[in-house]
């Protein structure tokens, strides 16, 4: 009956690849999703692999790559990383796991990307006008993660993505499904991770507030306040 769970698994985890690697060859979405920051890599270790860390997954930064990964975590454990890009931009990433059991777990993570405050030009003032804004993105993760039987782990994060710039800014909520599977060969390990699943983030704030007269010969009508639309994003 093993066996046959297993067969079944990797065939699935080919037929899942496969379709996703066609479906993104013939449908090219850069630059059209919102949020790019949750694409940036958490962990010195993971990144020092460019990114191969789903089916190795077996620390806090599981909550990033995989979140059945969390299973493998024996003990409570917080960690994290901090990284200064140009332009004064840096990225975070914390999380925490704690053991529920030896075939559970839960995890609460957290990716901040920030900036130094820039000053605002205009076509008139194209050398600044003395004030500034500011833009963040940010993302809370909540995690949890199962060994049904022990070969085999399942984990899901349920996540808010916010992006604010300026007096704008756009929420939504996305989710993370992953596995992890020990295949009893040679040490094989087969792990698969879908993220980001969700919503629209549309951009919404006071700056999109205006003055419209629908009747200018009707001195009754001035000072209607109205807001612009702006389009969500994947």
């Amino acid at each position: 009956m093993k066996k046959i769970i297993i067969q079944f698994l990797i065939v699935t985890a080919i037929i899942f690849e496969y379709n996703f690697i066609f479906a993104q060859g013939n449908d090219n979405k850069n630059g059209t999703t919102a949020a790019q920051f949750l694409k940036v890599g958490a962990g010195a270790k993971p990144m020092a692999m460019g990114g191969a860390y789903v089916a190795l997954s077996n620390d806090v930064y599981s909550l990033y790559w995989n979140p059945a990964g969390i299973t493998k975590v024996n003990r409570f454990t917080i960690g994290g990383s901090y990284t200064r890009w140009f332009a004064d931009i840096t990225h975070h990433f914390w999380g925490m796991v704690l053991p529920v059991t030896p075939n559970a777990a839960v995890g609460i993570s957290g990716i901040f990307v920030t900036m130094d405050p820039i000053e605002i030009t205009t076509v008139d003032q194209q050398h600044g006008t003395g004030q500034f804004f500011e833009a963040s993105d940010l993302a809370i993760g909540i995690s949890a993660a199962v060994r049904p039987i022990d070969f085999l782990s399942i984990g899901l994060t349920g996540k808010i993505v916010q992006q604010s710039i300026y007096n704008e800014s756009a929420s939504a909520i996305a989710f993370d499904v992953g596995s992890l599977l020990d295949i009893p060969y040679k040490g094989m390990k087969l792990g698969m991770n879908f993220s980001n699943f969700g919503g629209e983030l549309k951009l919404d704030g006071r700056d999109l507030i205006r003055e419209y007269d629908v009747n200018p010969d009707n001195t009754l009508n001035t000072g209607v306040e109205t807001r612009l639309g702006t389009q969500g994003w994947n």
